[in-house]
């Protein structure tokens, strides 16, 4: 045999073990995503989950915070008085911190309302029931979170950017520091009572954000990620930190996943009316030619196979028909319900923070921040005696009580 044909050979030989290699490479990938061992935002779409929104679905027309004003400074005077009557500090404490964010002067109420509840050594997770029925705003529509929920965390990985494109690198990961943040350390005891994995950190101090919720790609692997920067490493009160992370943890939950990866309520619309083509052809109007940033055909084949699964697309389909019972046809530019979907979301984020913290000044601190500022907006008005009601409420003590155990 010629020298020629066994270097023939040779090549032949070895270009089919690279293709062999590579197809292996492909295939087991795959698998690994199947099989949730891959890296991505959130968890698998719960199926529980969704159950437990069609036992509650209620399909809510109001916006997430009540235009009623209940919060009239005498009336809360009396619960105080009242209150300290009953022996409950935890409630006067509340109800004192409240007053005085209304402007009253009292010493008494002043005096109160100084105090501060510790930081717990631990949280205990909050359960999926308590979630749905409780710490979500009563503002969610609940078909519309289904949506999102069994929507779940693979179809965010169509708007996963490269760690470069925001300034992060391997260097600056939390564990590659002499010194973590106390940020870092509060992550994971918030991303349990949270329900989500613990997001990989990066330290970001050429950014002013505070805290940034990433969802990244690299190397063809997903992952949810927190920047920190500047303003964030500044902070020293853990009752912020832990009110920063319980914000931005709230959006791994499958069910708000997707607010991370849209610029608005039109890109919520229009994912909407392609699950509808999908799976229930001919009953919602067409999705536009663009799809969360993909042309029509390829995110209508990308969730054909997504929904390729028989149990999952049965239940989206209950709640495509849900929600259709509530779907009213507009123009892309005026998705009200989509909007309010999202201004529910966030208010969600803000009580899960309030939760986590337990301190009414450290959550209205980055309210502050954020331009947030009482009497300047009526939506913003609306959303500070939102947060107020909540903080009062049996349900927050209620909840506060399984979360520090």
């Amino acid at each position: 045999m010629s020298h020629a044909l066994w270097i023939s050979i040779g090549a032949v030989a070895l270009a089919a073990v690279i293709v062999a290699a590579v197809t292996w490479m492909l295939v087991s990938s795959g698998r690994v995503g199947r099989h949730g061992a891959r890296v991505l935002p959130g968890s698998p779409p719960p199926l529980h989950r969704a159950a437990l929104l069609f036992d509650r679905f209620e399909a809510v027309e109001a916006p997430a915070c009540a235009e009623e004003d209940d919060l009239d400074r005498e009336l809360l005077r009396a619960r105080l008085e009242e209150t300290s009557k009953t022996g409950d500090e935890g409630r006067a404490y509340r109800l004192a911190k409240v007053l005085a964010r209304l402007g009253d002067e009292d010493p008494s109420v002043i005096s109160r309302s100084n105090a501060r509840e510790p930081v717990p050594a631990v949280f205990s997770p909050i359960g999926d029931e308590d979630w749905v029925t409780s710490v979500a705003s009563p503002g969610l529509d609940r078909a519309l979170t289904g949506l999102m929920a069994l929507l779940g965390p693979e179809v965010i990985t169509w708007h996963a950017h490269p760690a470069g494109r925001y300034g992060l690198a391997r260097g600056e990961r939390v564990e590659n520091q002499p010194k973590a943040p106390r940020l870092a350390e509060l992550a994971p005891m918030v991303a349990r009572a949270v329900g989500v994995p613990a997001p990989q950190l990066y330290l970001t101090p050429q950014r002013d954000a505070r805290l940034v919720h990433v969802n990244l790609s690299v190397a063809g692997r997903f992952a949810s990620a927190l920047a920190v920067g500047k303003e964030g490493l500044s902070f020293e009160d853990e009752s912020i930190m832990l009110f920063m992370l319980g914000r931005k943890l709230t959006f791994m939950r499958p069910e708000h996943l997707l607010c991370t990866a849209v610029d608005g309520p039109e890109d919520l619309r229009a994912l909407h009316l392609a699950v509808a083509q999908v799976l229930d052809p001919g009953t919602l109007p067409e999705p536009p030619a663009i799809v969360l940033g993909k042309v029509r055909s390829e995110a209508l084949s990308l969730l054909r196979q997504y929904f390729g699964e028989a149990d999952l697309a049965a239940a989206m389909r209950r709640l495509l028909r849900l929600s259709r019972e509530r779907f009213v046809e507009e123009e892309p530019s005026h998705s009200g319900r989509w909007e309010r979907w999202l201004v529910a979301s966030a208010e969600t984020s803000f009580r899960l923070g309030l939760l986590l913290c337990g301190d009414l000044r450290a959550g209205l601190k980055i309210l502050d921040l954020d331009g947030v500022i009482p009497g300047t907006h009526r939506e913003h008005v609306q959303c500070y005696q939102a947060l107020y009601r909540f903080y009062l409420s049996d349900e927050y003590a209620r909840l506060r009580r399984i979360l520090t155990g």
